[in-house]
């Protein structure tokens, strides 16, 4: 099992009037850095969460206006759906990042034959006195 930190980079809201509601958000989209912190690789997975527009508010469950939505209760939607999110429907997002990693580091690499690498610049210059 790989050692994977998953970071939230970025969240864009998308916001327009609808139903006499005033900036309602209609979706989040989401993008994440995947790590793997024994290589220090890192690939982005990003994903969108939409909101059913068309329930009806009550005093249980009010309305919120996209001005009025404070960072943490973003920090913890956004947790939630990343702990929540399937990819293709079935795995988690560290799953999917440990298989993306695997098949990367898979893959062949170039490499350069060892006449292909050019010769260390010698510099000219003076030592330090000592």
């Amino acid at each position: 099992m790989m050692n994977i930190k998953t970071e939230c980079i970025s969240v864009l809201p998308k916001v327009k009037d609808h139903r006499g509601y005033k900036d309602m958000i209609f979706n989040l989209s989401i993008t994440l850095e995947c790590t793997d912190l024994d290589t220090g690789s890192k690939i982005s997975y990003g994903f969108d969460h939409i909101f059913n527009t068309e329930i009806e508010y009550t005093k249980k469950n009010p309305f919120k206006s996209f001005e009025d939505v404070t960072k943490g209760e973003i920090d913890d939607l956004v947790d939630l759906l990343i702990s929540d999110y399937k990819v293709q429907g079935y795995m988690s997002i560290v799953e999917w990042a440990e298989e993306r990693f695997n098949d990367i580091y898979s893959q062949p690499v170039y490499k350069p034959f060892i006449f292909q690498i050019p010769p260390e610049p010698v510099g000219i210059g003076t030592s330090p006195v000592l």
